[in-house]
C-alpha cells in the first residue's frame, strides 16, 4: 500500500470518546508510515500536525452578524464558523481521504462539507444521532426526527437551543448533505440502522469499531496499581471513568453516587473524574482529569468494578478500556452498550435509571470476586479480538484505499467525458 495523506476533522484533539478515537487514529496512521493531519475546533496538544480552525472572524460583517443572531435568538445551529470553509487551504494541499468526526460543538459549518466532498473521498463518522435530528445528539426515544422534527419536547438536551427551530435545522442538514459526496461510518450498529431510515440512507455506510490501545490498557495487579496511585488497599473500589459525570444528565453520575452510598456497609470508594478534583463526599472521591492514558489505565486496574450508569451512549470507550484491563463492568442497557456487553457473560446490564438494580449488580460483583474475574476475562477476550487499535486501523485503511480508488475512477471518468465533449464541439465547429 502506498502512503496515504489523511486529514481528520474533530471537535478537539484531547477530550471525550469521539475525540480520543480521532487522536488514536491520527497517531496510528503516522506509525504505519502514512501522513496524517488532525484539524480541530480547539487544540490542547503540542502536536505540530494538529491544526486549530481559525474562527476569529465569527460574527464579523453583516452576514456574520445575521448568522450569529440566528444562532443566539432563533435556535439555528452552527451557521457562522468561517474557518471551516478554509480547511482545504489550511492543510496545505490535496489529500487522499477526509475523515470527519463530530461536527456539533460550535466549530464547524455544515455548508463547508460539500467542498471537501468534491476534493477527496469524505467519511463522516457518526458518534451520535445529531445529524439525524433538529438539535439533539440523542433523542431518548423521541421519534419526531422521523417526521422532520418541530414542536420539540426538550430543547435543553445537548446541544441545547434557545428556541424551537428544530424543523429548520433538520431541513438545512438534509439540504446540505443530500447532494454532498459522503460515506457514513459509526462504531454502533444501532446508529447505522437509523441512518438507513433517514435522509442519509443513500450514502454508503460501514460499521467500524472503536479502538483501544491494548499496549497501554493492559491487565495488571490491583495492589500495585493502588500503591502507585495512593489508593487504599482494603476498600472495594467502584470506578466511573467519565469526566464531569456528576454534572452530566447523560452520564447519570447521580445514580453512581447513590449506589455507592447504598453500599455503605461494604465501605466502597467511588472514583470519578472532574474539575476541582481531590475532594471526597459520601464515599465518592473526585479525581483531577488527566489525558495521560497510562495513568488512566492504572485507575482501571485499581478498580474492583467499572460503572457505566449512562442514560444515553453510542458505544462508550470506557467499557472497552475496562475490558482491556480485564475489569468487570456494570452498565445500563442503552444505545450501543448491549452491542459489546453481554449480560452475565462479560458484564452485567440493568435498565437505565434503575438504582436498585444497578446497586444490586455492583454488590453482586463486589461480593463475588470470582464472578468479577470471569467477567473481566471475557471482556479482555472481546476487546483483543475486535477492538485492538492495530486491527481497527487496518479496517480504516482498507476502506480509505477502496474509497480513494473509486473517487479517482469517477474523477477520471468525468475528465474523460469533458475531453470527449470538447472534441465533439470542435468537430462540429462550436
Amino acid at each position: 500500500m502506498r502512503p496515504l495523506r489523511v486529514v481528520q476533522i474533530s471537535t478537539s484533539d484531547l477530550q471525550g470518546g469521539a475525540e480520543k478515537t480521532a487522536w488514536k487514529l491520527h497517531h496510528a496512521l503516522r506509525e504505519k508510515g502514512h501522513s496524517s493531519m488532525l484539524v480541530v475546533g480547539r487544540k490542547f496538544s503540542t502536536d505540530p500536525d494538529v491544526i486549530e480552525i481559525d474562527n476569529s472572524a465569527r460574527g464579523r460583517g453583516l452576514s456574520g452578524w445575521l448568522k450569529n443572531q440566528a444562532e443566539r435568538r432563533l435556535g439555528w445551529q452552527y451557521l457562522d464558523f468561517p474557518g471551516s470553509h478554509r480547511i482545504p487551504e489550511a492543510v496545505g494541499g490535496p489529500c487522499d481521504v477526509v475523515h470527519v468526526h463530530n461536527l456539533h460543538g460550535g466549530y464547524f459549518d455544515l455548508a463547508a462539507l460539500h467542498r471537501l466532498g468534491e476534493l477527496a473521498p469524505t467519511i463522516l463518522t457518526m458518534h451520535d444521532m445529531w445529524l439525524l435530528t433538529g438539535h439533539c445528539a440523542h433523542s431518548f426515544g423521541c421519534a419526531r426526527w422521523r417526521l422532520g422534527c418541530g414542536s420539540c419536547p426538550d430543547l435543553d438536551i445537548y446541544p441545547e437551543v434557545p428556541r424551537d427551530s428544530t424543523r429548520a435545522n433538520l431541513r438545512r442538514k438534509r439540504r446540505l448533505l443530500l447532494d454532498t459526496r459522503l460515506a457514513i461510518a459509526s462504531p454502533a450498529a444501532w446508529v447505522l440502522e437509523l441512518v438507513g431510515e433517514s435522509y442519509l440512507a443513500n450514502k454508503p455506510r460501514r460499521l467500524i469499531p472503536n479502538p483501544v490501545d491494548t499496549r497501554v490498557f493492559t491487565p495488571g495487579e490491583k495492589a500495585e496499581a493502588r500503591a502507585a496511585l495512593g489508593l487504599p488497599l482494603e476498600r472495594p473500589i467502584v470506578l466511573l471513568p467519565t469526566v464531569d459525570a456528576a454534572r452530566s444528565w447523560f452520564k447519570n453520575g447521580a445514580m453512581f453516587e447513590a449506589a455507592v452510598r447504598a453500599l455503605a456497609e461494604l465501605r466502597p470508594l467511588g472514583l470519578t473524574f472532574g474539575t476541582g478534583g481531590g475532594r471526597e463526599v459520601d464515599g465518592v472521591r473526585l479525581l483531577e482529569t488527566s489525558f495521560d492514558e497510562s495513568r488512566l489505565a492504572l485507575f482501571y486496574r485499581a478498580a474492583d468494578v467499572v460503572a457505566v450508569p449512562s442514560r444515553a451512549e453510542t458505544l462508550p470507550l470506557t467499557i472497552l478500556e475496562a475490558f482491556a484491563t480485564a475489569r468487570p463492568v456494570v452498565a445500563t442497557r442503552v444505545g450501543g452498550i448491549p452491542e459489546v456487553v453481554t449480560d452475565g457473560s462479560n458484564g452485567l446490564l440493568v435498565a437505565d435509571d434503575d438504582l436498585p438494580g444497578f446497586t444490586a449488580a455492583l454488590r453482586r460483583i463486589l461480593e463475588s470476586p470470582d464472578l468479577g474475574a470471569d467477567l473481566g476475562a471475557a471482556g479482555l477476550e472481546r476487546v483483543r479480538s475486535r477492538h485492538a487499535l492495530d486491527r481497527v486501523v487496518e479496517l480504516w485503511l482498507d476502506w480509505y484505499v477502496e474509497l480513494a480508488g473509486a473517487f479517482r475512477s469517477r474523477s477520471d471518468a468525468a475528465e474523460t467525458g469533458q475531453v470527449s465533449r470538447r472534441g465533439r464541439n470542435l468537430a462540429q465547429g462550436t
